[in-house]
């Protein structure tokens, strides 16, 4: 798969297209779907099991930056809109 098969994808087949890709190639998939950043000081309300619900994308691919350089980023970062945020000061030391 090709990061461009992916994002220029209809929405509605963009997850089929990746759980095909993850039926094969597991251990990459994790890395992509990596959630760390949508909850770090933040909880994301459009992540599911490292699927970003708002972009339909694995967490992990910005869709800028991942098909120019391979970078591992956040699916919204510079799309995400305020009234998703929740921010939660709990864990702040």
């Amino acid at each position: 798969m090709r990061w461009d098969d992916l994002l220029k994808s209809d929405d509605l087949i963009r997850k089929d297209i990746w759980n095909e890709f993850k039926k094969k190639h597991r251990d990459v998939a994790e890395y992509w779907e990596d959630e760390e950043g949508c909850h770090e000081d933040v909880t994301c309300e459009f992540v599911n099991l490292g699927w970003c619900n708002y972009m339909n994308l694995p967490c992990g691919v910005n869709p800028y930056l991942t098909p120019r350089t391979g970078m591992l980023g956040m699916a919204c970062m510079g799309n995400r809109p305020v009234q998703q945020l929740k921010i939660d000061f709990t864990n702040k030391v």
